[in-house]
């Protein structure tokens, strides 16, 4: 027989669970709109904004709670000591005009964070583990980012007609 805490940790799973096709709705609508925000003069703004924003989704609809713009942006820098030179290409490939093949690189290097930041903070709260455990976020961005690239070099992205045909959800879906 079930003691009470292995009852709610069940009940908890179960719960959890029913939410991972709005947490990959989340997710997937988000790379998909960084991945047209990367063609966009002033880019970092714009995939900054739609981090944050997920972040703030994902947060709720595990939690139930709104989460702080201060507490969403000390989370950034986790992720960005993590994937410095590539967000150093997307800030300042912001102020070039466009070209074209800058455009697809920026959007597969977006695309590519933008999906390992999510799924590590998808995890956390999946699992019931808190945001402020930044060790476990970077690990688990790793993590993710390794898995990302691999599944992005297979696709091999060159230009922006495999761009518009990628099925975010299923790559999504391989991720977490």
């Amino acid at each position: 027989m079930l003691n009470s805490l292995q009852g709610k940790k069940l009940l908890l799973a179960r719960h959890m669970s029913q939410k991972r096709p709005y947490a990959l709705g989340i997710i997937a609508s988000s790379i998909t709109l960084v991945g047209v925000e990367a063609a966009l003069p002033g880019k970092a703004l714009f995939i900054t904004t739609t981090q944050a924003t997920a972040i703030g989704s994902l947060y709720y609809l595990y939690t139930g709670k709104i989460i702080s713009s201060g507490a969403i942006l000390s989370l950034l820098p986790v992720f960005a000591g993590q994937a410095v030179a590539t967000n150093v290409f997307l800030f300042f490939t912001s102020f070039i005009p466009p070209t074209g093949i800058i455009e697809v690189a920026a959007a597969v290097t977006a695309i590519s964070i933008t999906t390992a930041m999510l799924a590590s903070v998808n995890f956390m709260l999946a699992k019931g583990i808190e945001l402020t455990n930044k060790e476990a976020l970077k690990i688990k961005f790793k993590e993710y980012r390794g898995t990302v690239d691999a599944l992005l070099k297979e696709i091999a992205l060159t230009d922006l007609s495999k761009l518009k045909s990628l099925n975010f959800k299923d790559m999504i879906d391989k991720v977490i």
